[in-house]
């Protein structure tokens, strides 16, 4: 799990006394150097996880487009005095990451199903070819032994088409 998103919203999940945007950058050794990342991180961040003051710039942003009331380039300082201060995860954000944890069992398990059921075909397979290798080969040779007169008839060769046996008691006058 490599992506700081889901890495920043676990930390969210775990922390229910809420977590700060400067400890979730230090625990994930995030990079934010670069001014437009920054930015991006920062409206995720506050778009994710509550603070009373941050609050308005995130809800400023969906509201008026423009202006200065919403966290952008020339506003991310503002927002940065609160950067140490514990957020809190929202709803929404505990439903992404209890939808990501989902699908990852899921993909885990469709994974281990497609295992076994690899393994189920090579078996039934093997169960094919070793019936087949070990079936008798045509035609059959029958014994018939008449149980009334105790006598042995010798060995016929019979076509698997000729296999219908009729038991007749009645004699012939």
């Amino acid at each position: 799990m490599n992506n700081i998103y889901i890495q920043t919203l676990k930390l969210g999940f775990e922390n229910p006394d809420g977590i700060s945007l400067n400890e979730a950058v230090s625990k994930l050794n995030i990079d934010l150097s670069n001014s437009n990342f920054k930015v991006n991180y920062t409206i995720w961040f506050y778009s994710n996880f509550y603070h009373p003051v941050v609050e308005g710039y995130v809800i400023g942003s969906r509201v008026i487009k423009g202006a200065n009331n919403r966290i952008s380039k020339t506003t991310i300082e503002t927002v940065s005095n609160s950067n140490s201060d514990k957020s809190f995860i929202k709803g929404d954000a505990v439903n992404k990451y209890i939808d990501y944890l989902e699908l990852e069992r899921t993909r885990k398990n469709s994974r281990t199903a497609a295992i076994y059921s690899t393994i189920s075909i090579v078996i039934a397979t093997i169960a094919i070819i070793i019936s087949v290798a070990l079936s008798p080969k045509q035609p059959y040779e029958v014994k018939i032994v008449d149980d009334s007169i105790k006598e042995e008839i010798s060995p016929l060769v019979v076509q698997p088409e000729q296999l219908i046996i009729s038991n007749n008691d009645s004699t012939n006058n």
